[in-house]
Formats: C-alpha cells, sequence, structure tokens
C-alpha cells in the first residue's frame, strides 16, 4: 500500500485555522453586500425586485436586507452564534443563486460567486467557527 507524505506536516497542528479563515472572508463577504445595497443603484434595483416579487414597500425590504447582511456580516466576524449566521447566509445565498439563473435582468452577480459562498456556509455549519471566535464548541 502506498502512503502519501504530507508535504507541510507542522499545518496539521492548526485544524481551527481553515474555518476561521473561511469566516472572516465571508463575514467581510457579507458586510460588504449589505453596505452596497445603501448605494442609489443598487438600491433602485433592490426596491424594484422586491415589488416586482410582491414585497410593497420594497424600499422597506431592501433596506432591512442590507442592514440583515450587515449585522449577520459583523456576529461573523466575531464568531458569535457562526452555525445560526451561516444558515441565514446560506438561505440568502440559495435564494439569490436561484434568482440570478432565472431572472438575469435583476442583475446579480454570477451563479458561481453564489456557489462558494454556499460551500463557505456549508463548511462553517459542519465545522465551526475557529480560532478568536465567540462560540465555544460544546
Amino acid at each position: 500500500m502506498l502512503h502519501m507524505l504530507n508535504p507541510f506536516p507542522l499545518f496539521l497542528n492548526y485544524p481551527l485555522f481553515g474555518p476561521t479563515l473561511l469566516r472572516v472572508v465571508l463575514a467581510a463577504y457579507v458586510i460588504w453586500l449589505g453596505f452596497i445595497k445603501f448605494s442609489p443603484i443598487v438600491m433602485v434595483k433592490t426596491v424594484h425586485f422586491f415589488e416586482s416579487m410582491g414585497f410593497r414597500p420594497g424600499l422597506v425590504y431592501a433596506k432591512l436586507l442590507g442592514v440583515g447582511e450587515i449585522v449577520i456580516g459583523f456576529l461573523l466576524l466575531i464568531g458569535l452564534l457562526t452555525q445560526i449566521d451561516s444558515i441565514i447566509t446560506l438561505i440568502i445565498s440559495v435564494v439569490a443563486l436561484v434568482v440570478s439563473v432565472r431572472h438575469k435582468e435583476v442583475g446579480l452577480r454570477e451563479p458561481g460567486v453564489y456557489i462558494f459562498i454556499i460551500a463557505i456556509c456549508i463548511s462553517l455549519l459542519f465545522l465551526g467557527a475557529g480560532f478568536f471566535a465567540a462560540d465555544l464548541p460544546l
């Protein structure tokens, strides 16, 4: 039986570094998504999208989405309720993926971006928050 040697065995001493990196990157992206919701061009598109789906007034839903993304992003950044934040971000990303595929005129990102975000959310859901987080494994 052939055994492959690990070229960097010392890195195996830091198994919680991967989830930490994923959590911080996801937090930065979600915070950024929340803040750009308040730019005039994106706000108009988001309001129009919500109103076309029957959610009126669209401005309220657009602002709630932006504030919600910012709050979830900061919770992810400090590692508080990471698995719950991951589930909420996962749901938002799945909806965004479906909308980006079915309604290209809405102007969302490419579907591949949402697939990466979904993969990160699922990873954090199973791996936990990693280093430097307020969450403690039970």
